[in-house]
């Protein structure tokens, strides 16, 4: 682990470095993609604004209310809200919503341009996990197997190199998938949803940083696979009876 890469003429932080290089990723590639489609550029640049700032603060709203030394004087403080502690789910759903409400008063995010995003998001996020390893947060359980990374003291699950890998996978599938003609574009970007939240309940398993929750038998990540994956679910199916009931 290295949270400070460099220490001289000032210290360069792991995290924020590799947050910041997710961010870019993610944002040129989605400026790619809106140009494929035609989107306006000028209003898809602040359609990414405003996801930038759902997101973090979706991101850190999910950390304080699931965190197990949840403290409400934190709200107030700035450097909560500028510093580390992140739930990536807390940010992909308030991303999803602010989304869905933009798109419902401006319709500018079109399915066709949807599912172009969904390799960019996918990549800029498995960035994030190197930079999640570097820093040490979102450590695995103890190992004792060669393919165990050392820290905190223990030998442990590389989960952020799993979680990584995973999501590799899924950017080469989207790629893939959106080269492909007569897809059903709903059920592609819900099944980026089930396929990522699916993943994520297992890889729970194998993480130890209980600081951000552990409820009853899961953590608080897992919980929200869990409910991402049955809502995701039934849109899926519905949306497979309305194509099939327009074969018909």
């Amino acid at each position: 682990m290295m949270p400070i890469l460099f220490d001289w003429p000032f210290p360069i932080y792991s995290y924020p470095l590799f947050l910041g290089f997710a961010w870019g990723i993610a944002y040129t590639y989605s400026l790619a993609a809106a140009d494929e489609v035609k989107v306006d550029a000028l209003k898809f640049k602040f359609f990414l604004l405003g996801i930038f700032i759902s997101a973090w603060l979706g991101a850190k709203m999910f950390f304080w209310i699931f965190s197990a030394e949840r403290n409400q004087t934190v709200l107030t403080s700035i450097n909560f809200w500028m510093g580390g502690g992140f739930v990536f789910f807390g940010g992909l759903v308030f991303g999803t919503i602010f989304t869905t409400v933009h798109n419902y008063y401006f319709k500018l995010i079109n399915l066709d341009l949807a599912i172009r995003l969904l390799p960019g998001l996918c990549l800029g996020h498995a960035l994030g996990r190197v930079g999640c390893f570097l820093a040490g947060c979102c450590f695995g359980r103890k190992l004792g197997t060669p393919l165990n990374i050392f820290g905190h003291e223990l030998d442990k699950h590389p989960v952020q190199f799993y979680e990584m890998f995973i999501l590799i996978a899924l950017f080469f599938y989207f790629r893939r998938v959106v080269k492909k003609n007569n897809i059903q574009k709903m059920q592609v970007i819900l099944s980026y949803f089930l396929l990522y939240a699916g993943a994520r309940f297992l890889l729970e398993f194998m993480r130890a940083d209980a600081i951000r929750g552990v409820y009853g038998p899961f953590s608080s990540s897992q919980w929200v696979s869990i409910a991402i994956m049955l809502v995701s679910s039934i849109l899926f199916l519905r949306d497979k009876g309305k194509q099939s009931a327009k074969v018909a």
